[in-house]
Order: C-alpha cells, then sequence, then structure tokens
C-alpha cells in the first residue's frame, strides 16, 4: 500500500501543474494551494508506510485524501455503489 502511495505521489508531484487543473476542474477550493501538499502527502506518506514510520498518522493523513477523492473525483459512481440492485 505504502508503494502505491509512493509512486502517485512521485507522479502528481512531476506533474503538478496538471493535478492542479485536474483539481481545479472538479471543483475542489483551494486547488492550487492543496495540490502540493496532496501530492507531498502521498509522497512522504507512502514511504513512511513503507518503512514503518509514524503509520498511524500517516494511515489518517492517507485516508483523508482517499475520502476527499471519493467525495469528488468518484462522486457519482460512489454514491452509486450504495443504491439497491434494480430489477
Amino acid at each position: 500500500m505504502g508503494q502505491a502511495f509512493f509512486l502517485t505521489g512521485r507522479g502528481k508531484l512531476g506533474n503538478l501543474e496538471t493535478f492542479t487543473g485536474y483539481l481545479q476542474e472538479l471543483g475542489v477550493p483551494f486547488a492550487s494551494a492543496q495540490a502540493p501538499l496532496l501530492a507531498g502527502l502521498e509522497f512522504v506518506g507512502g514511504i513512511c508506510l513503507v518503512i514503518g514510520l509514524l503509520t498511524r498518522l500517516m494511515s489518517l493523513g492517507l485516508l483523508g485524501t482517499m475520502v476527499g477523492a471519493l467525495l469528488t473525483a468518484e462522486k457519482d459512481s460512489f454514491i452509486g455503489s450504495w443504491a439497491p440492485a434494480g430489477e
């Protein structure tokens, strides 16, 4: 799990302008300030999870980013997954 966060964080940091634009398209407030924070958290948090440093703290931060992603980028599919199965 840590390696996955490390790799996605590294990719976002390497393409920070693209990631910032994506957050702006989603309507995330203060996207230009949040983009480096989120990317850095994924990058550093991933490293910490891999080496076992501050795992609980980093897990909470990464949980927050994933909940935020579900409620913004994946909102429709996330809410739709809770709907009862049709006929």
